[in-house]
């Protein structure tokens, strides 16, 4: 076999090469190689039928009286569908019912009696107990008023002993109240003069420091004019002593030296000013008015802030200044610093109102001012709040003296009250439970004279019911001889076939009417279902055998276990398709796929002209022979082996393709 194979794949490589040069273009299909599953199926033929069917026939043996249907026709749950002949059976029936009717109607009056002596009774017992209850009541509250009425007379009591030692503390404390309220007023008293003596000394030192602060002021501006001016030689007692350097102040721009000059004028203005105010009205004197001193300090203020002003502009001169033979530049960078040290300690010290100079003089003096006025206004508030409350405390322990008085009295009158309540209230707790013993007794009474009437009527009641369960006996072995002679439709459906006519002898569940349902209709069939694994609720395609008309339809049921003889499991196929009659047969259509992926190639692209099946691969532009295993198949794919995914496979035009044949 296989020399055969070689032989013939050498024949055709030999004509593949011979006819080379004159060979024609070819056209050729491929498909890819998948992995995928193959799918079979298969077919079963089943006629349609309803969900149920039933044989009806009689119990008894008899000639057939009536026949209600006909085939075909539909009918409800408990139609009568054919009856037998029984007129004895009839009679009784008729005799039963109208005794029953007299015995019926004779419970009804018997058991109306009944219902309303029950009635009655439920009604005196309902109103004996409402009765009770109200007593009940009543007596609940007599022993709570009781209760309380003790709870009043012991708090009464109670509050007498209270209020008694509340008299004597309270005389205590107001004694008490009248001292404390003593020595609070002398208190405040010696507060208000001690504190005027302490504010003004307190006064007089902030004075004091404030001429302090003014002096210290003029010994400030009076050095630095005389150092300023010095540099510049602007007064007459200065006058020329820079004459060596004066050029060089201004040799880089001439309005920073006028700007100097400028505010040298304005602050020696200032200065003198405050120095004739500080020499006339303060140097030398005693007892100095504090509105002379508050003139004398913001005088000093005003020069103090315009000598800042000119230390800044005469540090921007020197800032301007160019160093030269009589300047020499240490004695310019000396003048700089200086300066800076001056305007440094004039900006954070002494015109700061942190320290000790002149604006903190003026804050304090201010301050000092509201402050004195608001203390002294407060302390001489106090003594007067101090005197009334003395004379409130005197005036309240006068009315508490004469209150409790009062008080104590009242309270011993209260207590009477209490003591003559509780007693009354035990007398009316006592009458309570006289009058619910004898409505008790009178309670009992009643209920067993109704009792006794109950029991005469129950009896009657139970008479009535033996008698009529003696007559339904009778009645009832009338009426399962008149049943077992007539058919009932046992559900609602369509009578498919009457298989005896009227005035025929039958016998004993000889089969007359065959009935079926008409809710579904189904499929019934046998399938190996280890094979086709069909569940329920899947859909299979049904094919009518007659007009081949395809539906659609769920399979219903799938039973579990196969059956003992066909070795196959039963299913079921509904549907309520009105096109589909019952009595068509249908070709039941099921597939099978597998669970295993498999390699999936089409069946055309096999050869299976040599005894074996094979095919053309498609690789590197050449068609190379490569034979297959086929494992399964359907209508137009087949699953093979020894070929990969993803190989191309030649499918249309192969036939005269050659193995190795180069194609484009």
């Amino acid at each position: 076999m296989k020399k055969i194979f070689i032989i013939l794949l050498l024949t055709f490589a030999l004509a593949s090469c011979w006819n080379q040069e004159t060979a024609e273009k070819k056209f050729y299909k491929t498909y890819t190689v998948k992995e995928w599953s193959v799918s079979s199926r298969d077919s079963i033929l089943s006629t349609l039928e309803w969900t149920s069917t039933s044989i009806l026939a009689f119990k008894n043996p008899w000639r057939i009286k009536s026949i209600a249907v006909r085939e075909w026709d539909k009918v409800k749950a408990g139609d009568v569908m054919a009856t037998l002949s029984n007129e004895e059976a009839n009679i009784s029936f008729a005799w039963m019912n109208d005794v029953l009717d007299e015995m019926s109607k004779m419970w009804v009056d018997v058991a109306a009696i009944s219902d309303d002596t029950i009635k009655m009774k439920e009604a005196v017992s309902s109103l004996y107990d409402e009765r009770l209850r109200l007593l009940d009541d009543t007596y609940a509250k007599s022993k709570i008023a009781t209760q309380m009425a003790v709870k009043d007379l012991d708090l009464s009591k109670s509050n007498y002993e209270d209020v008694s030692m509340i008299s004597i503390w309270s005389l205590t404390s107001s004694d008490q109240k009248i001292k404390q309220a003593e020595n609070a007023f002398k208190m405040s008293k010696n507060n208000l003069d001690n504190s005027k003596i302490s504010l003004e000394t307190a006064k007089s030192n902030i004075l004091k420091n404030s001429i302090n602060s003014l002096t210290n002021a003029y010994i400030v501006a009076r050095n630095a004019r005389e150092y300023t001016d010095v540099i510049l030689s602007l007064t007459n007692t200065n006058k020329n002593k820079n004459i060596d350097y004066e050029i060089y102040l201004w040799a880089k721009n001439l309005q920073f030296k006028n700007n100097a000059i400028s505010s040298f004028w304005n602050f020696n203005a200032k200065y003198l000013e405050t120095y004739n105010l500080y020499s006339q009205k303060i140097v030398g004197k005693d007892d100095i008015p504090k509105a002379t001193v508050v003139e004398a300090l913001q005088s000093a203020n005003s020069t103090l802030e315009a000598l800042r002003d000119h230390l800044h502009d005469f540090k921007d001169m020197l800032d301007n200044s160019i160093p030269a033979a009589t300047l020499p530049d240490e004695t310019l960078n000396n003048m700089k610093i200086q300066t800076s040290t001056i305007l440094s300690n004039l900006e954070q010290v002494i015109l700061s109102s942190n320290w000790a100079w002149v604006k903190w003089s003026l804050e304090m003096i201010n301050s000092f001012d509201s402050d004195y006025s608001q203390k002294i206004k407060q302390l001489e508030d106090a003594l007067d709040i101090a005197a009334e409350d003395m004379n409130l405390a005197k005036t309240w322990k006068d009315i508490t003296v004469k209150d409790n008085s009062k008080n104590l009295s009242w309270l011993k009158t209260n207590i009477s009250i209490k003591e003559d309540s509780v007693k009354l209230s035990k007398i009316s707790e006592e009458e309570v439970i006289k009058n619910m013993n004898l409505l008790k007794q009178e309670k009992i009474s009643k209920l067993q004279e109704l009792d006794a009437k109950l029991s005469e009527i129950n009896s009657k009641l139970s008479e009535i019911w033996s008698k009529k369960a003696e007559v339904r006996l009778s009645g009832n072995l009338a009426v399962n001889s008149i049943e077992s002679w007539i058919i009932r439709a046992p559900f609602d459906g369509v009578v498919i076939k009457v298989a005896i006519d009227e005035g025929a002898v039958v016998g004993w569940g000889t089969p007359l009417i065959t009935f079926t349902s008409t809710d579904k209709k189904i499929l019934k069939a046998y399938i190996d279902n280890t094979k086709m694994n069909l569940k329920i609720w899947d859909e299979v395609k049904l094919i009518n055998e007659k007009t081949r008309q395809t539906l659609t339809w769920s399979v219903l049921n799938v039973s579990d276990t196969q059956d003992l003889i066909n070795k196959k499991n039963h299913i079921e196929i509904k549907t309520t398709n009105e096109n589909a009659k019952v009595g068509d047969r249908f070709l039941i259509d099921i597939s099978r796929k597998q669970d295993k992926q498999s390699i999936i190639i089409p069946v055309k692209s096999l050869i299976t002209k040599y005894w074996t099946p094979w095919v053309y691969v498609f690789k590197n532009k050449k068609a190379e022979f490569k034979l297959v295993s086929i494992i399964q198949s359907d209508a137009e794919y087949a699953s093979v082996t020894w070929v990969s995914v993803w190989d191309k496979v030649i499918t249309d035009w192969k036939d005269n393709i050659l193995d190795g044949e180069i194609l484009e």
